[in-house]
């Protein structure tokens, strides 16, 4: 998806509250404090916009930061990042960090949160989308590239929030290794296409 800003929507906005998972997001983000190598797999679902709370965001940010530097993601690393960032009270100080470590149990369903914090995030998107579409339905202008417009900001939402179907160079290069450990394995055996 293109970057742009995001519209927030007020909690009330018509009487509704926008969809949104904040304790999901509390322990999707507990578990990647806690849990060595967890953050990897949630970078591969989410992305920081895809979080209800502006500090739930921040916090996601500075593992993604610690992340593309190689550093371990842990709260003692988050919280250094957030400070050098003059960010650490905005998320509730140390305090606030370490309340999110409390509330996890088990990173079994971390899969499982991420996918329901991402369905929030695409509901509060198409809450955005409609609005954005009402306005300029009631504008003149050329309703073909309107429609060209919503519609590609529509596959952009589903093409952006779909999981990618690629793996890690590493990745690739292990199972490599594996296959042609098991071929080693048995010498007789036909590794080729037979003609």
């Amino acid at each position: 998806m293109t970057d742009r800003k995001h519209n927030a929507i007020p909690d009330e906005q018509f009487g509704k509250i926008p969809p949104q998972a904040r304790d999901l997001e509390n322990i999707v983000l507990g578990i990647c404090l806690s849990e060595r190598d967890a953050f990897d797999q949630v970078a591969e679902i989410l992305r920081p916009e895809c979080f209800y709370l502006e500090s739930n965001q921040l916090i996601f940010r500075s593992m993604m930061s610690l992340s593309q530097r190689s550093m371990p993601i842990d709260i003692f690393t988050v919280m250094d990042d957030l400070k050098r960032n003059q960010t650490l009270e905005t998320v509730g100080g140390p305090a606030g960090l370490n309340k999110l470590t409390t509330s996890v149990t088990s990173s079994a369903g971390i899969e499982s949160y991420c996918m329901i914090v991402m369905e929030k995030f695409m509901g509060r998107e198409l809450i955005r989308m409609g609005g954005d579409l009402i306005n300029d339905g009631y504008r003149d202008g050329d309703v073909f590239e309107l429609i060209e417009k919503h519609e590609k900001d529509f596959t952009e939402l589903t093409t952006s929030t779909s999981k990618p179907n690629y793996v890690t160079a590493e990745t690739a290069v292990i199972e490599s290794f594996n296959h042609l450990a098991e071929l080693r394995k048995n010498p007789g055996h036909m590794t080729g296409i037979p003609t």
